[in-house]
């Protein structure tokens, strides 16, 4: 694996995760989605913590097409907001794959947004590539260059450590976050449970 390169910014790495700026020089996140969500949605309002519903965040995937976390309701999603210098951010993708891989036709969604490559630099086309190689990716991973997922997802309890992970349920609800590694075991039992249940909403 890639060190840290000595001429990023002082970054402090920890057992559970790793320290880095996401000031970013966006204008910030751009909330937007077309898809037409039960009678009743949301369940509750609009937040970053747990029991909130889970900001709508629009994105563009590699194929250039604009899409939308709401796209995911009736689905279990993870978003992993990561850079490709963190360790953590390393050692956990195999696991998320694995995991992927056995809950994806159970609706289990999985939604890489990486903000930096393996030099701190921005996450173009190129670092994705190599990154989806290297981990052997088949999920969704996008360049959030602006840092928009960080600003949409992550609450104030996180002062800058990366990894950050969040898992939303079936009725767009944020059912577990938190910030370092997560280990595949761990990500394995919450989908499994989180799969098998039945959503509030009705969905078509």
């Amino acid at each position: 694996m890639r060190a840290l390169m000595a001429g990023m910014a002082v970054l402090s790495v920890v057992a559970v995760g790793c320290g880095g700026d996401k000031s970013g020089g966006s204008s910030g996140p751009q909330y937007s989605c077309d898809k037409v969500q039960p009678a009743g949605f949301p369940l509750s309002a609009d937040g970053k913590e747990v029991g909130d519903t889970a900001p709508d965040l629009s994105f563009v995937t590699r194929n250039g097409d604009t899409s939308c976390t709401r796209d995911f309701t009736n689905k279990v999603t993870l978003i992993n907001i990561a850079a490709g210098w963190c360790p953590p951010c390393q050692s956990e993708t195999p696991g998320f794959q694995d995991v992927y891989e056995e809950f994806k036709d159970e609706g289990f969604v999985i939604l890489q947004a990486m903000f930096e490559d393996y030099d701190g630099g921005s996450p173009d086309d190129a670092f994705l590539d190599e990154w989806r190689d290297e981990y052997g990716v088949t999920f969704i991973m996008i360049g959030d260059t602006g840092n928009d997922f960080w600003d949409a997802y992550v609450p104030a309890s996180n002062t800058g450590y990366i990894p950050h992970n969040l898992l939303v349920d079936k009725d767009g609800v944020i059912a577990w976050s938190d910030y370092g590694g997560m280990s595949e075991g761990s990500l394995r039992t919450r989908v499994n449970a989180l799969v098998a249940a039945e959503p509030t909403l009705e969905f078509e």
